[in-house]
């Protein structure tokens, strides 16, 4: 009956009743999810552990790669402190056979820079032959030079440059270029 009377006497009292048990469900999830979370972090910390202490026995296996792959890039013999494990050896030997051929492609690659310029210089050469012999009205054009005719002012000898025209084509050319040879004095 003192239930009943609880009820009755106050209409507060089950609201309130209500709310504790609403709270306790409430503090009930978050407990298990807070219990959830914390076996997650420590399965997740223990594994990344587990995997840690792997990365530490690997690393002498890397380090013994890293000094027979220097040393195979330098084109020196293999050290004696790498190990006698095949697969390192060889692993160790692809960088300084990429260097190699790297090498061998970087010439092959200069001897056709060099052909094909070879052609190209060619071709213009027999161009300006061919135009010169088939067609030498072409080249009547004056081009303004500048030529170095020796001053003597102030008692030594200095090259001072003269605008003259000259001709492209025939003997005036070859006549005037023996006479600037002609005015130069040797040293």
């Amino acid at each position: 009956m003192t239930s009943a009377y609880v009820f009755a006497s106050d209409p507060l009292a089950a609201w309130g009743q209500a709310a504790a048990i609403v709270l306790l469900v409430e503090l009930f999830f978050f407990i298990l999810i807070g219990l959830a979370l914390a076996f997650g972090l420590a399965f997740g910390l223990t594994w990344i552990h587990e995997k840690a202490q792997l990365l530490k026995k690997l690393r002498p296996f890397v380090d013994s790669l890293n000094i027979t792959s220097e040393a195979s890039l330098q084109h020196e013999s293999l050290p004696n402190t790498a190990p006698s494990n095949k697969i390192v050896r060889s692993v160790a030997q692809v960088p300084g056979q990429l260097t190699k051929v790297d090498e061998k492609i970087q010439q092959g690659n200069d001897k056709v820079a060099h052909a094909v310029i070879e052609f190209h210089g060619r071709t213009e050469m027999a161009k300006t032959v061919l135009k010169n012999i088939f067609l030498p009205g072409l080249n009547k054009s004056t081009q303004r030079s500048k030529i170095l005719e020796p001053s003597f002012e102030n008692g030594t000898q200095e090259y001072v440059p003269t605008e003259t025209m000259t001709p492209q084509n025939g003997e005036e050319r070859r006549n005037n270029g023996l006479e600037t040879l002609r005015n130069v004095t040797a040293r």
